[in-house]
């Protein structure tokens, strides 16, 4: 799956920094990229957790994020009850990736229904994480569809 795009408008309220905020929100939604699209924790039989390091567990790389990334600050917003009228930036934007999980499922589902594998009233639920290969299943799929004769 590949995210072309992202445009985000962000109420950080007054910034007291710009590029800074930017930075904040461009980290935390990748960071919910991560996690929406790629980070399956799995556990043995004991309950130890098997993909705990950057070796056995797929963070986003930079391919994986999308290579237009558009952020506006959301301007004339100052909150009345914040520091300098400010706004947080670290969590609201790693919710907002929500998005690119949203995105991939309609993408499949769009895709099932042209080739006639979902009814137009169907619908196919994608949950997070979305790895590659969750989605692969689910778009139905098979390897040999991407070789070159």
């Amino acid at each position: 799956m590949n995210l072309v795009r992202s445009d985000l408008l962000f109420d950080c309220g007054y910034s007291l920094s710009p590029l800074m905020d930017i930075g904040q929100i461009e980290g935390g939604f990748v960071q919910g990229l991560g996690y929406y699209l790629f980070e399956e924790l799995k556990y043995d039989d004991q309950g130890k957790q098997l993909t705990d390091s950057t070796w056995t567990l797929s963070p986003p790389g930079p391919l994986d994020i999308p290579s237009t990334i558009n952020i506006e600050l959301l301007a004339n917003s100052p909150n009345v009850n914040g520091v300098l009228s400010s706004k947080a930036t670290g969590e609201p934007p790693l919710l907002a990736s929500g998005s690119g999980l949203f995105a991939c499922e309609d993408a499949v589902q769009q895709s099932l229904k042209e080739r006639g594998k979902l009814a137009p009233s169907q619908y196919a639920t994608l949950r997070a994480p979305a790895t590659p290969q969750q989605i692969q299943g689910l778009a139905a799929t098979s390897y040999s569809e991407f070789l070159f004769q």
